[in-house]
């Protein structure tokens, strides 16, 4: 992998106040009441107008009525703000967003400006006021001193097998508050009073406080943690000043106070800051048991968040109703106490019972722990959000940990978002009730699960996935299952159609349980050969536990064999599919080019028009038992098919159109063939997802990106060349989308055709 380093605080911002200035517009509401105005020069005892700002954002949310806007300008605002009750009305929103044009964040970071000294050799020293928890220097997070050595937020650091230990076979003696790793003899150090990370069979991670270790020693005595298996458990140490032997490790001496940094040049010279907030933005939710004669205001409602950035502080905006968070950015917000001493999970992005919350076109990034949890809040919606690097401990409370978690709301919909990077088991675990079930639909994740095992990344827990509808999504080497219903026994009614699991999975597909309706899906390339299981066990007690006896499964296309070992009594709700294990022949032979993510069947496929109609699907109620006593809803799954009857598989040839999940962003996004492929076919076609509010397309084509021919204006996203590219030919491409705004330039993207 790739040794460098992602974009730091800096430049991400720069790209945001770039991204603000092109786009976003003031708003002209007829609802505003008017217009508050905060600044960091500003004083809390002014007038609050454009000319004479207020200087806090607490200060001026308490003066906001229904249809106000607050707008701040252009710094950092180190505060935590109380939102609770500032209240607009569904007509009259509150809004509080950055001015146009500038860069306003909510910064839980303070400047360290004490003075510094050397400790020895290239670490320096200082003594701090407070207690901090997470380091910045020069807008870098610095990585917590540990072993083995690797750094925060890089490629490498993502991957399990460099940069954490593995523990010695359990027949060498280790259990739980005892391991053994052989590499530690050549660690000249006592690792005690550190904090030990364990991941230790399969989904489990914990922590616990090093407790006895002596250097050069193979073994080490810890607090003994929940859930601990003895079977190939993982590791890493992190606080102990005796680790700190790289460039930008960090570590912080609790009792005495005192920072101390591994850098080259004095820290004096350097920009410095250290977070000492937990969260900059709170609504404190209503006590179960308020203290009688207490005065509380009111919960807050009908807030709108624009285009803010969170840095160094997470929001915990817990019981907050009707919240719509869009065009927002939240950086390193969640980040754990390790450094402190604590072992239990950071605290997340907060938004349970979170009623009506819209959170939409916003990024989480780096993420020390869960990015987010949305549970029990009806009619939530997750759209068009990026969810990067999240959670690399995955010390969750339970027994799973997740990068996302919508469960128990009703109508939840989580739709076109991406996770890219995760380390958690489950990407996104999610449930809602069978009167009020849950939609995913057009979501991209990849890379999830690289810091546990098992899990899928959507998953639903028993019983949340009754009536649940699963639609258009992409599982690309997401290294766990790409979907699952678990439990034991496990869940029963999901519907899943038309989505992809393939390329370097654990599993495409597991579904346990019955009652599922399975159409139209694609998987192939999965580690363990499994691209779709429908389970054969874990099934409802009534059955014995045999599973997926009344399921139907139709129309999907998989390479392994799994798909045929099932239960399925009635013969008419099991085929046809298409496996190639089965069939004696290879999936990707009949796809396009599905190493370049061209799902589509080729020309003259055994895929083509050998499916069935799929225009309904079967919903339980009370009373219901098994699938074909449920009620009928009419739905398109097989949509509005070409030719003779639907194609087998996730896609249908010769469709105008090709689907691709993911967020939308401004300029068109995603291309097809993957930007900088070496192995595209003559025939390949070049396909993109498109920029937000397209209304047509503009291509280009050369051989530099300074040097491209417009080949094609046209409203749909395949562009189909004149002629066969040249075998070993190096292109260049660009798609340009036109809006009702004007047309926003695209990213150029490059591509080599393979040799025959």
């Amino acid at each position: 992998m790739s040794g460098r380093r992602f974009p730091g605080v800096t430049l991400l911002l720069v790209r945001i106040v770039q991204f603000v200035a092109l786009f976003l517009l003031l708003p002209a509401s007829p609802t505003q009441a008017r217009d508050v105005f905060v600044a960091t020069t500003g004083d809390d005892e002014q007038a609050g107008s454009r000319e004479a700002p207020y200087r806090t954002l607490q200060h001026a949310v308490m003066q906001l009525a229904p249809g106000d806007t607050c707008y701040l300008r252009r710094g950092r605002y180190h505060e935590v703000v109380h939102l609770r009750g500032v209240r607009g009305t569904a007509e009259a929103p509150i809004t509080i967003r950055a001015f146009p044009g500038e860069l306003a964040v909510l910064d839980g970071t303070i400047p360290i400006r004490s003075q510094w000294v050397r400790h020895r050799g290239h670490i320096w020293k200082t003594r701090l006021e407070r207690d901090i928890w997470q380091l910045f220097v020069d807008n870098k997070n610095m990585t917590l001193a540990r072993w083995p050595n690797s750094r925060y937020w890089t490629e490498e650091f993502w991957d399990q097998s460099t940069s954490w230990a593995r523990s010695a076979d359990v027949k060498k003696g280790y259990r739980d508050g005892l391991m053994v790793d052989p590499e530690l003899v050549a660690l000249p150090v006592s690792l005690a009073g550190g904090v030990v990370v364990i991941n230790s069979d399969r989904w489990r991670s914990r922590a616990g406080t090093i407790t006895s270790h002596e250097a050069g020693s193979d073994r080490f005595e810890f607090t003994p943690v929940k859930d601990f298996n003895r079977r190939d458990s993982h590791s890493y140490f992190v606080t102990a000043l005796a680790l700190l032997d790289a460039q930008d490790e960090w570590f912080y001496d609790r009792g005495s106070q005192t920072l101390y940094l591994y850098s080259q040049i004095d820290p004096a010279q350097r920009n410095v800051r250290g977070r000492v907030l937990d969260a900059t933005l709170v609504h404190t939710p209503t006590p179960a048991k308020p203290r009688k004669g207490a005065a509380l205001a009111p919960p807050a409602c009908h807030l709108v968040l624009e285009n803010l950035v969170f840095l160094g502080g997470h929001v915990d905006l817990r019981t907050l109703e009707n919240l719509t968070i869009r065009d927002s950015h939240f950086l390193y917000t969640v980040a754990s106490k390790r450094t402190l001493g604590v072992t239990k999970d950071a605290p997340y992005n907060a938004f349970d019972r979170c009623h009506n919350l819209k959170l939409i076109n916003s990024t989480f990034r780096f993420c020390d722990g869960k990015a987010l949890v949305a549970n029990h809040a009806n009619h939530a919606r997750i759209e068009n959000c990026l969810f990067h690097m999240v959670d690399f401990a995955c010390l969750a409370g339970g027994s799973n940990s997740y990068t996302v978690q919508m469960e128990g709301g009703r109508n939840v919909v989580y739709r076109r978002n991406e996770i890219n990077i995760a380390g958690a088991s489950e990407g996104m675990r999610i449930s809602g009730p069978p009167s009020a079930p849950v939609l995913t639909e057009l979501n991209y994740h990849t890379r999830c699960g690289l810091m546990q095992t098992d899990g899928a990344s959507i998953q639903y827990p028993p019983t949340g996935c009754i009536n649940s509808i699963n639609r258009y999504n992409w599982f690309i080497n997401v290294n766990r299952t790409g979907h699952r219903f678990d439990g034991d026994p496990g869940g029963e009614w999901g519907i899943v159609y038309r989505c992809v699991s393939a390329m370097g999975g654990h599993r495409g597909y597991r579904f346990k349980g019955d009652n599922h309706e399975v159409y139209h899906n694609l998987s192939m390339d999965n580690r363990r050969g499994h691209d779709m299981s429908v389970s054969t066990n874990k099934g409802p007690k009534r059955d014995g536990g045999r599973a997926n006896l009344h399921s139907r499964v139709l129309n999907n296309a998989v390479q392994s064999n799994d798909l045929q070992k099932n239960l399925i009594r009635d013969p008419r709700n099991k085929a046809p599919n298409w496996s190639g294990v089965a069939a004696g022949g290879e999936l990707r032979k009949e796809l396009r080019d599905p190493d370049n993510l061209d799902f589509r069947p080729r020309k003259d496929s055994v895929l083509i028009d050998a499916g069935v109609v799929i225009n309904q699907v079967h919903l339980w109620e009370k009373g219901v038992v098994t699938l074909n006593q449920g009620r009928l809803r009419p739905l398109d799954v097989s949509t509005s098919y070409l030719g003779a009857a639907p194609d087998i598989g996730a896609y249908e040839f010769g469709d105008s159109q090709y689907r691709i999940p993911g967020r939308i962003r401004q300029r068109a996004s995603r291309p097809i063939p993957p930007n900088g492929s070496r192995t595209v076919k003559r025939d390949a076609d070049l396909m993109w997802l498109e920029g937000r509010d397209a209304t047509q397309h503009r291509v280009y084509v050369g051989s530099k990106p300074d040097d491209l021919t417009l080949v094609r204006q046209q409203a749909n996203n395949i562009y189909v060349p004149t002629e066969p590219w040249h075998s070993g030919q190096h292109l260049t491409w660009r798609v340009d989308t036109v809006t009702p705004r004007g047309i926003v330039r695209g990213e150029a993207w490059m591509f080599t055709v393979e040799n025959e």
